[in-house]
């Protein structure tokens, strides 16, 4: 019997038209993967085993079908990549290649919380030029998550996917120290350290929107050393401090922090609530301003909150429920960034801008239609 190179699924002609469309696709992309180099080809590999996971549920075998078509994919997946080493160990080192290749900082701390929609895009590109980037790793940690879930369904399908599924793509793309090379960095490390550095930069964000705009607290409702967002910002600092050191820092004294980080930010998000509400009470042009300031605000504390609790889980165990959630809240951010942002280049296409040339142009007609003072 021949096998494929990879030693993924026999080939054989008894097989033939009898093999679900879902087995012989799967085998063709596992094939393909040999084949990537490149981060680009690698994104456009996830994009594909996207489109695999989203056929129809009849192509699956029937022992691995459930009523959702991308959850029994997903099973069959798992199934394949757990009996076959050698596929798994590919797997196992795409999913390395994207994690540590690609830059993570703006995806947890930029996407989704930008305070004008209006120049999005633009703040955005402005504000990544000022994060501590690698120039070795030049695509985006977005780009990855995008290119497996394409749409926002997946942010809904992520957040009910069972427990047990979890554990299983846990055990596979998570701890994963035996499928790494001796002088290879777990990439889990790498995020881990984005995910630290992000904390400090979306904390810095609540600090600077509280006391600008709609949402400033006068001096005679609260001191500014009172104030639960500078504290807020004081808890960061020392959390950041304690996660830096590592190992020499016991979880106990973790938790305490954080406990003490989420207590703080908890104060910030009733009195930013209140403050909302005391300005919806004046003109409609503060009511506006107040709406947007608190909208902006929310999506501030909740990422920073989603980024604490996924840095020093309770107990020291990985929450499932957690990761969903902030998976998908990233997920759902940088879809919306993407639509808002293809939806003004088309804007931008549709009636583009006058050229330079354009109004040079027009300055000389204009200039050669005026008598010589000569």
């Amino acid at each position: 019997m021949q096998t494929s190179a990879l030693g993924f699924l026999p080939k054989t002609v008894n097989l033939g038209s009898s093999k679900p469309t879902c087995i012989s696709d799967l085998q063709i992309l596992f094939e393909s993967l040999l084949q990537t180099q490149s981060m680009d080809s690698k994104l456009l590999w996830l994009k594909e085993l996207a489109f695999w996971m989203a056929q129809s549920n009849s192509q699956v075998p029937v022992k691995f079908r459930v009523n959702d078509s991308k959850e029994s994919h997903l099973r069959f997946l798992l199934k394949a990549l757990n009996d076959f080493p050698t596929a798994r160990k590919f797997f196992v080192q795409l999913v390395c290649d994207c994690l540590t290749q690609t830059q993570a900082m703006s995806l947890f701390a930029l996407s989704g919380l930008n305070p004008h929609s209006l120049f999005g895009a633009f703040s955005e590109q402005v504000t990544q030029q000022d994060l501590n980037q690698d120039p070795n790793r030049e695509k985006q940690l977005g780009e990855v998550l995008l290119a497996i879930f394409p749409s926002k369904d997946y942010a809904v399908w992520l957040t009910k996917l069972p427990a047990e599924l979890m554990v299983e793509i846990l055990q596979l793309v998570y701890f994963i120290e035996e499928d790494l090379e001796p002088a290879q960095l777990n990439p889990w490390k790498v995020v881990r350290l984005d995910l630290i550095e992000s904390m400090s930069v979306v904390s810095a964000k609540i600090l600077a929107t509280a006391f600008s705009g709609a949402m400033e607290i006068e001096e005679s409702q609260l001191k500014l050393r009172a104030s639960p967002f500078l504290t807020l910002e004081h808890s960061c600092e020392a959390l950041h401090h304690a996660l830096k050191e590592g190992d020499r820092v016991a979880f106990e004294s973790l938790s305490t922090l954080a406990q003490a980080t989420l207590l703080q930010l908890n104060l910030c998000r009733a009195h930013a609530n209140s403050t909302a509400k005391s300005l919806t009470q004046k003109s409609h042009f503060y009511q506006m301003r107040s709406k947007s300031q608190w909208g902006y605000m929310k999506a501030l504390l909740d990422r920073l909150e989603g980024i604490v609790t996924l840095l020093v889980p309770q107990n020291d165990l990985i929450s499932i429920p957690n990761v969903l959630a902030f998976v998908a809240n990233l997920l759902e951010s940088a879809l919306n960034e993407q639509h808002w942002w293809r939806r003004t280049q088309y804007s931008y296409n549709v009636h583009p801008a006058p050229t330079q040339s354009v109004h040079a142009q027009a300055e000389e007609l204009s200039v050669e239609q005026e008598p010589s003072p000569f």
